[in-house]
């Protein structure tokens, strides 16, 4: 029987210590890190994510699972704060819920609408 690849398995960040950037690198890496920190003890605390949380959270229409390093989606962005409403690959998924999930970077609401074509 072949192995099977975890969902949720990802490969920290690169920081390229040969780059002059590696320093701001590194600090962006560590406040993504220490923002999932907090969003998974939340979730462990049970009060994770909150109803105002979801509310302004991207809505990602018609997700799809895709293969990059880790697991993430696919979709029809609505309300992202970088991408407004346009077709986007999420960063790897971190939390998955039944209707949202914490992606590396942020937490996104999803829904299913069918016949919509992207």
């Amino acid at each position: 029987m072949p192995a099977q690849t975890p969902l949720a398995t990802r490969s920290a960040q690169m920081i390229d210590l040969s780059k002059s950037t590696w320093r701001h690198d590194l600090d962006t890496e560590i406040s993504r890190l220490e923002g999932l920190l907090s969003d998974l003890r939340r979730l462990r605390d049970e009060s994770y994510p909150t109803n105002a949380e979801l509310a302004a959270a991207p809505l990602l229409v018609n997700p799809e699972p895709v293969a990059i390093p880790a697991a993430a989606f696919v979709g029809l962005a609505v309300g992202h704060p970088q991408h407004g409403v346009k077709p986007v690959r999420t960063s790897a998924v971190e939390i998955l819920g039944d209707t949202w999930f914490r992606s590396s970077n942020r937490i996104y609401r999803v829904e299913r609408y069918e016949g919509l074509v992207q």
